[in-house]
């Protein structure tokens, strides 16, 4: 079992998450893909995070739709599509942490330039 835990820090509010995952991992040529179902506001989503060097991707499925694109120091666009629509966003990622059992990543989330909020996303096998 893994532990998630996700940070939220918006102008208006700040949140914490944590729940336990089941983690099935993948290893395939130098890439590593880690899959679980996480809950979201009582749905179930389907999660892959798909690790190589220096870039890590989350892509959720379920009641939303994502892609994000992690690569400390850059840049990244990404759409965001729910059942009320299609939304652009631009990540930028200020730390990722990548150990054995464990990935930590830190980034802000823009649309249209505008500061959504900052976020944290840490995933770890429990002892």
């Amino acid at each position: 079992m893994y532990q998630l835990k996700q940070t939220i820090q918006s102008k208006h509010n700040n949140e914490k998450f944590s729940q336990r995952v089941q983690v099935e991992r993948i290893e395939k040529g130098n890439r590593t893909y880690l899959k679980y179902d996480e809950t979201m506001q009582d749905e179930t989503v389907s999660v892959v995070l798909s690790i190589e060097e220096n870039v890590v991707r989350i892509m959720r499925k379920g009641p939303m739709t994502m892609n994000f694109k992690f690569v400390e120091g850059v840049n990244t666009d990404t759409v965001y599509e729910t059942v009320a629509g299609r939304h652009r966003f631009n990540i930028y990622t200020t730390d990722i942490q990548l150990k054995d059992e464990e990935i930590y990543i830190r980034y802000k989330l823009y649309e249209a330039d505008e500061l959504l909020g900052s976020y944290e996303y840490h995933l770890k096998k429990e002892e």
